[in-house]
This record gives structure tokens, sequence and C-alpha cells, in this order.
């Protein structure tokens, strides 16, 4: 089964963009919101991993880790929207 986790902010247009395509392609996913003050994003903690060491210091919003088998991270929202889009 695919694991989708979204780290994002809800009030970040390009984390709603990416809310509405899992929504259109019906995908279930794990939410982590993460702070919009971006000093407040490298520690912020999932699965016992900082923001900041899941991502290589990359703090920007929004990312996501989508795990079947192997793991694939997306850095970018369209890349998320198209890798949905494309399944």
């Amino acid at each position: 089964m695919t694991k989708i986790t979204l780290f994002a902010n809800e009030a970040c247009p390009y984390c709603q963009k990416v809310i509405a395509a899992l929504k259109a392609h019906n995908k279930e996913y794990e939410f982590v919101e993460i702070p919009m003050d971006r000093s407040q994003r490298p520690a912020t903690e999932h699965n016992g991993k900082t923001y900041a060491d899941l991502f290589n210091d990359n703090v920007s919003i929004p990312k996501m880790i989508i795990e079947n088998g192997e793991q694939k991270k997306f850095f970018d929202s369209q890349d998320m929207i198209d890798h949905l889009e494309n399944e």
C-alpha cells in the first residue's frame, strides 16, 4: 500500500494546490503541519526526525514523501501535482 505524507501549512497557497490535487485524485495522506514561520521549521519533528534532517536542510514548503516499497521525496509543488496526475 502506498503511504503519502504531506508536510505543509494550510495557509500556504502552494500547499493548497497540492492538497487539492490529492483530494481530486482521492488519495489518502498524512498531513504534517509545518509552521509558516521559516525559522521554526527546521526543528519541527516527525517520527523522531527533524524537518531539516528529512529534507537536507531545505525548509521550504510543501514537501511530500511517497512510500511504496521505496521512498520518493518531492521538493516542488508542481512536481507533486504532476506525479499525482500521471500515476
